[in-house]
């Protein structure tokens, strides 16, 4: 894994312009991003695209997780890592690109998923 810069200047990110470049985001954003397309179910879906998603991932194969018997219990243990990253990053405001105030790297590696994880997915983590 690779460690990005924590930042904790806010006002460098772009988190609440919907058609800001991912450069511009700040970690805590990007995390939270993907812990809700992970938990809503999109992410599963995507790898497949039509007819299971509008969305097809850029992937080499299509790949349709829901005939995998263990497809479940593998989301819940990503939903509960995704879970402790976005908790981890809340305090990275700033854009990774390590300009500004600098705040210790939140996480450890190698993650641990967060047991047991909220029931309502899609609104567990408020930075």
């Amino acid at each position: 894994p690779t460690r990005s810069s924590c930042g904790s200047d806010g006002s460098l990110s772009r988190d609440d312009e919907a058609k800001s470049d991912i450069i511009y985001r700040s970690l805590a954003s990007r995390a939270l991003d993907e812990l809700r397309w992970l938990a809503s179910g999109e992410v599963s879906n995507s790898l497949f695209g039509a007819p299971l998603s509008t969305l097809q991932y850029i992937w080499a194969v299509q790949i349709n997780v829901s005939v995998d018997k263990e497809s479940p219990a593998n989301l819940q243990e990503a939903i509960g890592i995704a879970f402790h990253v976005a908790r981890g990053l809340c305090v990275c405001k700033a854009p990774p690109s390590g300009v500004g105030q600098q705040l210790k790297y939140p996480l450890t590696f190698p993650l641990k998923p967060f047991h047991p994880v909220p029931p309502n997915k899609s609104s567990f983590v408020k930075c």
